[in-house]
């Protein structure tokens, strides 16, 4: 120090207030975790002498950080900030509306992520950080980037575009921090949202839990695809009804024309549909061995199919707030497939958020054998057996999640046990 108590060297006055760059500013730069933490504090600024107090440091750790940040411009006296106040709020968050901002007019982004030290440009964490925010408080149809009047081709084609962009192999050996855990999340949305729109039922049921979401256009696009589907069904269900009329030899033609549409289902992982058509080949002849081998073939596929389903009505449910009937569909899914990742995972985080742990444990212990590789699994199952009582096998649990994932919460758990 120099000139006194009121006075920090390196720093200025105490009673000076300080505040953050804009966070394009700071995302550009090079800072550590710690360093990005105590950026995050300044957001709506603070005088030089409470920062120590807000941000829990340390003072004269809190203010080698403050030192190192000012010579990376991250920090600066508000009396040396430009006029940047408005756009930069006190929960640390700035919106996009700047001039070329286009789809991020009006998001308002996390300041401390977009200022993370990690290998990824700042307009892809922007559409990270968008498109997280998608996933919880718009649509698949948002996180698709497709309108609810998109037919099945603009469905797949929107996916398969998302799917390839973040999926985990495009960020291979990246150094990704807090991002890596978005981008899983993010691919495993953007797969759910497909799998949802893609089928018929479980797309309807999420138009319809979904429906107060929509404005007045995309209802009546709704009500527009909705009738284009019905007479697309309708025609199928007459030509499967014609060549279920089929007679005498025709048969023969008409269940080898069913066998092919079938394979075709099956290409295009469109099981229910492919199991219908070979029922409908059964009914023309019961007899044919190379029929019932190929519906009996389709029936792990279907199991495990109605395993999924269930589990992403559950989803939708649970987004729709009808927690009750998401757990029904969960512990459907593992009655279907007792092994089934995504069943277990729901019905352990879900139980467990609703403080019934015993219930939980079952579904997290598995859920963890089943994701050895997952340490938010084991930092929940860790907490579970907390909860009941199992000290020792929960010290086990935790210190395994602390090598997979580190985070503060485990440090908080393991004094507990």
């Amino acid at each position: 120090m120099a000139g006194g108590d009121d006075y920090i060297e390196g720093l200025g006055r105490r009673q000076e207030r300080w505040s953050a760059q804009p966070a394009s500013s700071v995302a550009a730069m090079s800072l550590t975790a710690e360093e990005g933490y105590l950026v995050s504090r300044l957001a709506g600024g603070l005088q030089l002498g409470d920062i120590p107090a807000a941000s829990g440091l340390q003072e004269a750790r809190c203010f080698e950080l403050l030192r190192a940040l000012k010579s990376k411009g991250a920090i600066a006296a508000e009396a040396q900030l430009p006029a940047v106040r408005s756009r930069v709020g006190a929960q640390g968050v700035v919106t996009g509306a700047t001039p070329g901002a286009g789809r991020y007019a009006t998001f308002m982004f996390d300041l401390v992520a977009l200022s993370e030290d990690v290998d990824l440009e700042l307009e892809r964490k922007k559409e990270i950080l968008y498109l997280c925010a998608q996933m919880e408080k718009g649509t698949y149809y948002d996180l698709l980037g497709v309108s609810v009047a998109a037919g099945a081709a603009e469905v797949k084609q929107a996916y398969l575009e998302r799917s390839r962009s973040f999926h985990p192999d495009r960020f291979f050996r990246k150094r990704l921090g807090s991002f890596n855990g978005r981008v899983q999340e993010l691919f495993r949305a953007v797969n759910e949202a497909y799998e949802t729109l893609r089928d018929d039922a479980l797309r309807a049921e999420y138009d319809q839990l979904h429906a107060k979401r929509f404005n007045v256009t995309a209802k009546s696009a709704l009500d527009e695809r909705q009738h284009r589907e019905a007479e697309d069904r309708r025609r199928e269900e007459e030509r499967f009804a014609r060549l279920r009329r089929t007679k005498g030899f025709g048969r023969i033609a008409a269940v080898r024309e069913l066998l092919q549409q079938a394979a075709a289902f099956e290409a295009e992982d469109e099981i229910f549909r492919a199991a219908e058509v070979l029922k409908a080949a059964v009914e023309l002849d019961p007899n044919s061995e190379l029929v019932r081998a190929r519906l009996g073939a389709l029936r792990p596929r279907l199991d495990k199919k109605r395993a999924d389903n269930e589990v992403r009505r559950g989803i939708t449910l649970a987004s729709g707030g009808e927690d009750d009937r998401a757990l029904q569909c969960f512990r459907a899914a593992v009655e279907i497939e007792k092994d089934h990742v995504r069943a277990n995972h729901e019905l352990g985080v879900r139980l467990a958020a609703r403080g019934e742990w015993r219930a939980a444990r079952g579904y997290l212990e598995r859920s963890a054998a089943l994701a050895p590789r997952s340490g938010k699994v084991r930092v929940l199952l860790g907490e579970c057996l907390l909860e009941c009582g199992e000290k020792p096998a929960a010290r086990k649990v935790l210190t395994e999640a602390m090598a997979l994932e580190p985070d503060s919460k485990i440090n908080t758990l393991l004094r507990r046990c």
